[in-house]
């Protein structure tokens, strides 16, 4: 995986990280009129990881193009965040006229398409307990133990 791309660990590395907290691995990527993820290359980027653990399915697309959907919104929403500045909480005016400080909407957003893709992900065998429902073979390691192999050996 290349270190650009928002799925690698390094991704951000050594770039001017001014957003800071859980987002400081996206400065530099959501800049203003920055290159945005679209949903073509979130879906090239899910078939490629489903391949690569060996869980991918035709039957799969449909899921595939939401999460493509899901993603590319919400680094829509991420890049929004970040134009406006980034701001955890905002004030609000509710209709008495009173302002109060509130979670920023477009945050709220982002984390419900991140516990939606998360879904996805993992029905897609892309998180190891995902995969493992998948395909329990894929991670699990063959165990054996020495008497079972001299046993195994008498036997042949």
């Amino acid at each position: 995986m290349a270190a650009d791309s928002p799925l690698s660990s390094d991704f951000g590395a050594g770039k001017d990280r001014t957003v800071g907290g859980a987002f400081s691995k996206y400065a530099g990527f959501f800049e203003k009129g920055g290159n945005r993820v679209k949903k073509t290359a979130w879906k090239n980027r899910i078939i490629s990881a489903t391949k690569a653990v060996c869980t991918y399915r035709d039957a799969f697309l449909p899921m595939i193009d939401t999460l493509a959907n899901i993603l590319a919104e919400r680094d829509k929403i991420y890049q929004e965040y970040v134009e406006t500045g980034a701001k955890p909480v905002v004030e609000h005016t509710n209709k008495n006229g009173s302002t109060n400080m509130t979670k920023n909407p477009l945050l709220v957003s982002w984390g419900d398409m991140n516990t939606s893709a998360l879904a996805y992900w993992r029905d897609l065998g892309l998180t190891p307990a995902g995969l493992k429902k998948i395909d329990e073979s894929a991670i699990k390691t063959k165990k054996t133990s020495v008497l079972g192999d001299i046993l195994r050996d008498i036997g042949s």
